[in-house]
């Protein structure tokens, strides 16, 4: 990338960062930041975006047999800048080096024939009703792994910064309350956190002290960092569900749901109402945080009516 446009992208996320009147989860930023991981990919592995697989980057080896069960169709609206996602399978070596023994994947004949993509589907669906909300996840997710916890009572996903377009989540079964909602908020959630990570190559948001601050999210004390991740995610993924169109049989029946789930949200960006004032933030870390605590209007995203977190 020429420096004038690093610079010219850097100066376009200070802005970002603290305007309240876009969505926070930088729809107009996330071509121009892929851009940016891609650009290293292919200059370090060879990698692309139609090339790019979770096992490949691993190994470093472009031509590593990359093993894809389906790529999930994601053209469930108008929008543009949608490509379908890639669901990859690792092998067992892979899986652990990634995982750990204890996280167990879906296999192939469970993808295809138990319903689990048909719930990641439909969980796209949700994405879609949000605008520029499936474009932004299908720009940043370009290898998605399925887990299968055994308990649909568990969600779990994590992502790696080593692994820049590749998500981790799991899909509870077809019979789990709000099963699609969860599997959309998992795939809103490591995208943001991928695409976090690609901003803060472009503008450091925290210095690299050590010292650790209380996260309401694990009920532990993690670096700023960590913390900081934590509050920009959930704040995104809370402004997602304040915009779903909660309309027709498919979006109705997920309505308290994802109300609940925004008071859980409210409560725990409470507990850490003093993070603004971190002496490990950067002058750009501080203004996100400002942007995300505070109580400045949040952003209009057209054509969507909000739905309301109850009185209190």
């Amino acid at each position: 990338m020429a420096e004038t446009t690093a610079d010219d992208l850097a100066a376009r996320v200070r802005l970002a960062l603290k305007d309240t009147g876009a969505p926070p989860w930088f729809p107009e930023l996330t071509s121009d930041l892929a851009d940016t991981g891609w650009h290293k990919l292919g200059r370090d592995l060879h990698l692309t975006p139609t090339s790019y697989g979770t096992a490949r980057a691993l190994l470093q080896d472009p031509e590593e047999i990359r093993r894809v069960v389906v790529s999930v169709d994601t053209s469930l609206s108008s929008e543009a800048g949608q490509e379908a996602i890639p669901v990859e399978l690792l092998t067992h070596d892979l899986a652990h080096r990634c995982a750990g023994p204890d996280v167990r994947f879906f296999e192939a004949e469970q993808i295809l024939n138990a319903g689990v993509s048909g719930q990641v589907r439909e969980a796209l669906a949700i994405l879609g009703s949000v605008p520029t909300v499936l474009p932004t996840v299908s720009s940043l997710v370009r290898a998605l792994h399925l887990i299968d916890t055994g308990d649909d009572e568990i969600d779990v996903s994590f992502s790696e910064p080593s692994l820049p377009f590749s998500a981790f989540i799991s899909v509870p079964g077809p019979a789990a309350v709000a099963g699609p909602l969860r599997v959309a908020e998992a795939l809103l959630h490591e995208a943001m956190h991928l695409q976090l990570t690609l901003v803060e190559a472009i503008v450091p948001l925290v210095t690299s002290s050590e010292r650790t601050y209380f996260s309401p999210w694990r009920n532990e004390y993690r670096t700023a960092q960590g913390v900081l991740h934590a509050l920009y995610v959930f704040r995104v993924i809370d402004a997602f569900l304040g915009a779903i169109p909660f309309e027709g049989p498919t979006l109705t029946r997920y309505r308290d749901d994802a109300l609940e789930r925004r008071s859980t949200i409210a409560e725990q960006v409470e507990v850490i109402s003093d993070f603004r004032q971190c002496t490990d933030l950067t002058s750009d870390g501080a203004a996100l945080v400002d942007r995300l605590i505070g109580r400045e209007p949040r952003a209009t995203i057209p054509g969507v009516q909000r739905s309301r977190l109850p009185s209190s």
